[in-house]
């Protein structure tokens, strides 16, 4: 009976040591993760602000949250005065701003991706690229650059504007002016990558943020540009370490010891 109890031990020792190093070994094997968080409370309390500085449009401004963890984005509702209906009709803006969400330490975020929808009747939207601004780790604003195909030799010329006009859409990539390079063939390309997420986990948590300061001009089309609101729309993006996910959880008692 002893010898049993004493293989019994033996057997059970090797195999909670075998599950052990599986765990370990899964474990070695998952990457890092951080969350990219668009700061909401800021991007609204701004945009409302503004709003309330230029009451030429009926303007309301809405944070729309994705369903489970998904993007949030900026929504302008206009909702023009009509006393023949009740409910006066409304018309929508959406501007979206990426990256965000859960993703790996690698590959970097290369660029920052600009989607519009403008469910308007009569409403145009410009996007104002020199006057916008982007900002990685500190409160340094660079110029932003929107990449297209075969990017003219001097970055310096001006940039026109982005013009999403009623029922259109936009989606477009932008980073900021210093990241690019010459290659071989004299055009320039985009190389240095617009947020470092292995560099941004090492710094303090203060600075673990990265921005677009993008300046919009909204009007109805029957007016003129003087009767444009210009809104400065702060996309700030928080950098969040997630912490370390067990590989196996029911064996997270093992790796604690």
């Amino acid at each position: 009976m002893g010898s049993d109890i004493l293989i019994l031990t033996v057997y059970f020792i090797c195999v909670t040591y075998v599950i052990y190093q599986m765990a370990l070994s899964l474990e070695a094997q998952l990457e890092d993760q951080v969350n990219i968080r668009l700061d909401s409370d800021l991007l609204l309390a701004e945009v409302e602000n503004q709003l309330e500085q230029q009451r030429r449009y009926p303007l309301e401004a809405q944070i729309m949250a994705g369903g489970k963890g998904g993007p949030s984005s900026l929504s302008l509702v206009f909702q023009p005065h009509s006393p023949a209906e009740k409910k006066p009709p409304s018309s929508v803006i959406n501007l979206l701003v990426m990256p965000q969400g859960t993703r790996p330490l690698q590959p970097p975020v290369p660029a920052f991706t600009v989607q519009v929808q403008n469910q308007g009747r009569d409403l145009q939207l410009y996007l104002d690229w020199d006057r916008s601004s982007i900002s990685r780790f500190n409160n340094q604003g660079k110029r932003v650059i929107r990449l297209i195909p075969g990017m003219p030799q001097d970055l310096g010329q001006p940039q026109v504007f982005s013009v999403v006009n009623g029922g259109q859409a936009l989606s477009c990539i932008i980073t900021f002016e210093e990241a690019f390079v010459r290659n071989a063939n004299g055009l320039m390309e985009a190389k240095v990558p617009l947020v470092d997420l292995e560099r941004a986990t090492e710094m303090k948590p203060s600075q673990q943020t990265f921005s677009l300061m993008m300046l919009l001009w909204l009007k109805r089309t029957v007016d003129g540009d003087d009767q444009a609101i210009r809104l400065l729309v702060p996309f700030r993006f928080n950098i969040e370490v997630l912490p370390g996910k067990v590989a196996l959880p029911v064996l997270s008692w093992l790796l604690d010891r």
